[in-house]
Order: structure tokens, then C-alpha cells, then sequence
């Protein structure tokens, strides 16, 4: 199974029009090519005015693809689904990904609803100076494991991006953290608790993060989620 995610920013001043644009057109657009699965994750709800998470004000929409490519039609509406995506406002850019799931929720509520309580989208490159290798290494057996025992994460969607087409920015890495309860990632006592160890976990993870991560490359946003074809 091949994943991409497309990626779409839209304007601070029209969140609600930007995200209308993405359900109606642009998710109607890419179902009737058939993919296997798809997944939207997008900046529905405004970020808190105040937050210790620095959450981004930028509209975002990621859309999950997955499709088998084991022939000739299954390739070409792919390739179909890519230029579609290409012609929409705030496209900017498509994201082959390599997926973990490292915690996974049930999915017991039906598709085109919204997934309850909350989830965390973090786009990040890699830090300069360090080799491929050893970003993987410090990302996926050193930070993954502390952001599971430090967080209440419900659901952890790991994409490490292997290539891009038209992107206009660049990413190494796709982050989704799902908690339960809205209050579990917005409040910092729970998300970093209990509140005697939360000075200590954040510290914790801001050198373990810049010890592979490009600090100021880190986009943070706060998106609902929506499954469409599971």
C-alpha cells in the first residue's frame, strides 16, 4: 500500500471558508478516484489564544491517501488524484510518507464524522549537522518512546517523509498525536502531567526535539480529524 499526504494552507483571515473548500471540493475530488483510504486532518477549531503549545493561527488541511498501486488503473488515478491536488488553492505539496503507528485507537464511530477528542499536527525538517541516520534514530527510539510515556496519546501517526512532487515546502517529517479528551492536549497538567513533573517534561522534551529536529523549521497546529474511506 502506498501513502501520500497532500498538504493545503489557506488564509488566516477565512479559516471557515478555507475549510469548506476542502471538504466539498477538494475530498469530494479525490473519492471519486477511489482510494483505498483517505483521511483528512484540518485546522477546524481556532488555537487558544494562550497555549504553552505555540499552535500555529495558519489554516492547514493534510489529506492521508492510500491506495494499492498494483495496476495500470489503480496507478493513474493516483496520478489522477495528484494533479487534481495540484490545481487547488493552497496546494503545497504531495508527501510520500513511510507510516508507524506506533499507538492505535479502535475506530468505533462511523466514517465522515469527526474522531473524538483532539489531535496535534506537527510538520518538522531535520536538523543540520546531523546525519539521515541518526535523525531516524534520535526520532523513532529515542523521541517517539518519551512522547508515549510523557503524553496521554490515544493514537500516534508517524510519517516519515521519502519524497515530495510540487512541494513548495519541505518536510522530513508528518507528526499526528491524538488524545481522548480535548483537555488531555490543551491543558498543561495533563498533557505534560501530573503537575509536580511538568517543568522537568517539558524541558525534557525540548532537548530531546532540538537534539534532531531544525527548532525553527517546527509547524504546530491544532486539527480535528476526519476519516472518509478506512
Amino acid at each position: 500500500m502506498t501513502k501520500k499526504v497532500f498538504i493545503f494552507k489557506g488564509d488566516k483571515s477565512d479559516r471557515d471558508g478555507f475549510c469548506e473548500i476542502i471538504k466539498d471540493r477538494v475530498i469530494s475530488g479525490i473519492m471519486e478516484l477511489n482510494p483505498s483510504k483517505l483521511k483528512l486532518t484540518i485546522t477546524e477549531d481556532k488555537p487558544p489564544a494562550i497555549s504553552i503549545i505555540p499552535f500555529s493561527k495558519t489554516p492547514v488541511a493534510c489529506i492521508s491517501v492510500e491506495k494499492n498501486l498494483s495496476d495500470d488503473t489503480s496507478i493513474d488515478e493516483m496520478a489522477k488524484m495528484e494533479e487534481f491536488a495540484k490545481k487547488q488553492k493552497g496546494f503545497v505539496g504531495i508527501y510520500l510518507v513511510s507510516e508507524a503507528v506506533p499507538v492505535a485507537y479502535e475506530m468505533n464511530w462511523p466514517v465522515n464524522t469527526r474522531t473524538p477528542g483532539a489531535c496535534m499536527l506537527t510538520l518538522f525538517c531535520q536538523k543540520k549537522g546531523i546525519s539521515h541516520d541518526e535523525f531516524l534514530n534520535r526520532w523513532f527510539n529515542g523521541h517517539t518512546p518519551l512522547s508515549l510515556k510523557l503524553h496521554p496519546l490515544w493514537n500516534y501517526v508517524r510519517n516519515q517523509v521519502t519524497d515530495s512532487t510540487g512541494a513548495a515546502a519541505h518536510y522530513d517529517g508528518i507528526v499526528e498525536e491524538h488524545v481522548k479528551d480535548a483537555k488531555d492536549l490543551l491543558r498543561p497538567f495533563r498533557f505534560f502531567g501530573p503537575f509536580y513533573r511538568v517543568p522537568l517534561s517539558m524541558l525534557q522534551t525540548l532537548i530531546d526535539v532540538t537534539g534532531f529536529i531544525q527548532y525553527s523549521s517546527i509547524e504546530t497546529y491544532l486539527v480535528s480529524e476526519y476519516w472518509y474511506q478506512s
